[in-house]
């Protein structure tokens, strides 16, 4: 097969790490790909281009703040080249990955000279909001042109059905999956050499995640006074890139005086090291899609301690592999910490049980499922009754 996969960069983000194991598994299974950038750049763009991976950069104007008639100048340069690329190229299929690259795809398509079947994804829920049901309106607008919609988990699948309209068929759900026996190949990081401010800790946690607002790093700190003061010598590690928050954060923890017990790392490149040198791993997210941080804790026998947000629960079984809080409650947060702090065979118990449940999540399955779900919409659009886009 000749896929096109489009997304907006590739920065530090799951579903960033997620296309770049796809596109190098499908490349090495014998298909041909291209990743398709809105804007290239980002972290992992080195790492594609090293293993030979073809790059379309689709080069979008930024709209700055200040107005400029610039942007909307080179906009159509844009939307004329990436259809010249795909007369050229003819993928027989485009996936498409997150709202701007759904939406590129449904202004380019048109240009492509022949119909290309269009599988989008949803990765996590929009927010309650104006702005979220706006951007499913227009979803609902693209779904007309879509061949099949991809959810990475059964609650993301169960929020498309609820907020969009005119969707091809029933979202398929096709869950993450994860270099399970790499990541464990991974060594274990000293972390209290690493970081000299955890030297002194006894029990170290790990959060990872972007420093984005929906991984919700503020009720970390509002819930880690209650873990502070119960418990000094436990600390969190913070690692992810600044999303536009560490500042505010930084001012927030200075204020609870958590300077000590809360570390932001920033971005790492040896992730997998980290997890492996903590005792227990945190997501207290708002909302997510399936996390690659949770699997990735399970996978390498961290306890997780989650909020209940989508994909949580279809991962973890509560007492049994992992524990789960409700979403936005940091003293429920707080008081699992303080429990998981102090009982060491309960986080044995948890942690030997998740390492079990998260090799479930290989990326071999995941390949599997999408590399089927993309020969089934080429073949259906060779069938009279195939849904042109």
């Amino acid at each position: 097969m000749r896929i096109a996969l489009l997304i907006g960069s590739m920065r530090e983000g799951g579903a960033e790490g997620q296309l770049v194991l796809l596109a190098k598994e499908l490349r090495e299974r014998g298909h041909d790909v291209v990743v398709m950038l809105l804007h290239p750049e980002g972290v992992r763009l080195a790492g594609l281009k090293a293993d030979g991976i073809e790059i379309f950069p689709v080069a979008l104007p930024r709209f700055r703040p200040r107005w400029s008639p610039l942007p909307w100048l080179l906009l159509p340069v844009a939307w004329w080249r990436t259809g010249a690329f795909l007369r050229r190229w003819r993928p027989g299929v485009l996936h498409a990955w997150l709202f701007w690259a759904h939406l590129w795809a449904w202004l380019t398509l048109p240009l492509a000279g022949r119909r290309i079947p269009l599988v989008t994804s949803r990765l996590g829920t929009p927010t309650a909001n104006a702005a979220g049901r706006r951007q499913s309106a227009i979803e609902s607008r693209i779904n007309r042109r879509a061949s099949a919609v991809w959810a990475n988990s059964d609650g993301v699948a169960r929020d498309v059905v609820e907020a969009e309209q005119n969707l091809p068929g029933p979202p398929r759900v096709i869950r993450n999956g994860l270099p399970v026996d790499r990541l464990l190949a991974a060594p274990t990081a000293d972390l209290r050499s690493i970081f000299p401010e955890l030297a002194d800790a006894r029990l170290i946690a790990i959060h990872v995640a972007s420093l984005i607002p929906v991984k919700a790093h503020d009720l970390l700190l509002e819930a880690w006074v209650a873990v502070a003061a119960a418990a000094p010598d436990m600390k969190v590690l913070c690692v992810g890139a600044d999303g536009g928050c560490r500042a505010a954060l930084e001012v927030r923890r200075t204020a609870l005086g958590l300077d000590r017990h809360v570390i932001f790392a920033g971005p790492r490149d040896d992730v997998p090291a980290l997890i492996k040198g903590a005792d227990i791993g945190i997501l207290c997210s708002h909302r997510e899609g399936l996390s690659n941080a949770m699997l990735e804790y399970m996978i390498l026998g961290k306890p997780p301690l989650c909020t209940d947000v989508n994909g949580a629960r279809e991962a973890i079984t509560p007492e049994v592999d992992g524990l789960i809080v409700p979403v936005g409650d940091a003293a429920a947060l707080s008081a699992a910490v303080l429990r998981l702090a102090g009982d060491a065979e309960l986080r044995t118990r948890l942690g030997d049980a998740a390492k079990l449940t998260g090799s479930r999540f290989g990326l071999p399955a995941m390949v599997d499922q999408l590399a089927a779900l993309y020969q089934e919409v080429i073949d259906l659009e060779k069938t009279p009754s195939g849904k042109p886009n």
